[in-house]
């Protein structure tokens, strides 16, 4: 057989491509979940050498988390990447992408030495008495002046009290020293930020993903097929995209795409598909781009695959595909290093403390989503019935894979908060109910807390959680 047929055979056609409407027979469905059922523990753990294939979105959101959070993703990436693979719709839109996300990353080093700047200014102020604005609204405030000087002199005394208590609270004994130890620690991260100033062509991830194997392109032919597919499958299914009962059934990956070129999941199916059907193998593919809920649908806290999906993709290779979220299988949070406001961890610490707060985060719509700026003010009144209770056999369960994660990839050690409000949190359960099992679990005799001491003295003492054995 000549290189051409063999092309011809391999090609995408009419037959053989993701199709919404297709029926199959009995035993092509039951044979796709059975396989499926019978691997998908297996699948879950990433045990064995199945492929993994990563999700663009994975490798770009590396460039957006904390440096603990890279260290471990690295260190996943360095010990399976005998089996990590790449499409080359990922490997292209990663490369086209990559800078843009870390110029954006730079941008947030600026802003964090920057607004220390401004904090160091504002202290001087006040280690002059000063208050910002408070001069100048008695002396230059016009209704004061004309109208109402009894009122301006009583504010004008009252400011210059304040000035000399403020004054003598920073000649108090050891508040110089504090400022100085803050600022210390500052310029101590300043300096550790800046060794990252670099990543453009110094660049960790990229230095680990250049070893990953590679899948093969499409040729050209097979993308404008693909594309012309795709423009058919979208069209019937914005037709029922409003309809809850029915939409579910013409969902296909990237029918949620909203953007100019919207072709590249339906592209990074396909040479997926390719590739299980060439090399005759299972893969996991994983992504963290499960808001649009056209790779994978939320039920409850679960991500679930489509069944029509799993019996396609059998139909299309005779090998099984397990499409799972990155964010459950990879243990690290995913949440911003840098944020316009407090992060949200710390917002909704400051909330639960507080006499007004109930336990309803108000990360509202797309569960998952990262939310740069929150009001805690509305935190009461946007409070709804969309997060679940954990049980105490689920927060064993999330318990028990983040310390094999942190045994693995992390430090060894799970922090109590960033599993409740990093983790679970945005996996969908409630923050207060997530205590309060903790709590019963504790009591119990089940699982400990105690204040992890790390190493470096550079970190602070975590409160950690961990099974009981």
């Amino acid at each position: 057989m000549n290189e051409t047929t063999i092309k011809e055979k391999d090609s995408f056609s009419e037959g053989n491509i993701f199709c919404t409407e297709r029926h199959f027979p009995i035993s092509t469905s039951q044979k796709a979940l059975k396989n499926y059922t019978d691997k998908l523990e297996k699948a879950l753990n990433l045990d064995g050498d199945i492929p993994i294939i990563f999700d663009t979105n994975v490798l770009l959101d590396y460039y957006r988390i904390s440096f603990s959070e890279r260290e471990e993703l690295e260190k996943f990436f360095e010990q399976n990447k005998h089996r990590i693979y790449l499409t080359k719709q990922v490997e292209e839109e990663f490369l086209k992408h990559r800078i843009d996300h870390i110029r954006s990353y730079l941008k947030s080093l600026d802003d964090f030495v920057n607004s220390y700047k401004n904090i160091k200014e504002e202290i001087e102020r006040l280690k002059n008495g000063e208050i910002k604005g408070f001069d100048h609204y008695v002396e230059r405030n016009i209704i004061l002046k004309n109208d109402y000087q009894d009122l301006r002199n009583e504010l004008s005394t009252f400011n210059e009290t304040i000035k000399e208590k403020l004054k003598n609270l920073f000649s108090e004994s050891g508040f110089e020293e504090e400022i100085i130890e803050k600022e210390r620690k500052i310029e101590e991260i300043r300096k550790r930020l800046e060794g990252q100033a670099d990543i453009e062509r110094n660049d960790p991830l990229l230095n680990i993903i250049s070893n990953f194997k590679t899948i093969d392109e499409l040729d050209l032919t097979e993308k404008e097929f693909l594309k012309s597919k795709y423009d058919s499958l979208k069209s019937k299914y914005d037709e029922v995209k409003n309809d809850q009962n029915c939409n579910w059934k013409h969902t296909f990956p990237g029918c949620g795409e909203k953007k100019e070129n919207p072709y590249g999941d339906f592209i990074i199916y396909h040479e997926i598909i390719k590739f299980l059907k060439n090399s005759k193998t299972d893969a996991v593919f994983l992504t963290n781009d499960v808001e649009k809920n056209d790779w994978l649908y939320r039920k409850k806290t679960d991500l679930i695959p489509y069944t029509h999906y799993i019996i396609n993709s059998y139909s299309l290779s005779n090998q099984t595909l397990f499409i799972l979220s990155a964010k459950d299988k990879l243990r690290v949070s995913y949440s911003p290093v840098y944020t316009e406001q407090e992060s949200i961890e710390e917002d909704i610490i400051a909330a639960s403390n507080s006499n007004e707060t109930q336990s309803k985060s108000n990360i509202l719509g797309d569960k998952i989503k990262i939310i740069d700026k929150i009001d805690l003010s509305d935190f009461n009144s946007r409070r709804l019935n969309i997060f679940d209770g954990i049980s105490k056999e689920e927060f064993l369960r999330e318990l028990e894979e983040s310390e094999k994660w942190a045994d693995n990839y992390g430090s060894g050690f799970v922090g109590l908060n960033s599993f409740i409000y990093k983790y679970l949190g945005v996996k969908g359960y409630d923050y207060q109910t997530s205590f309060e099992v903790k709590e019963e679990l504790e009591e119990e005799g089940k699982i400990a807390t105690y204040i992890h001491k790390p190493k470096n003295s550079f970190y602070n003492e975590v409160e950690a959680i961990k099974i009981k054995d």
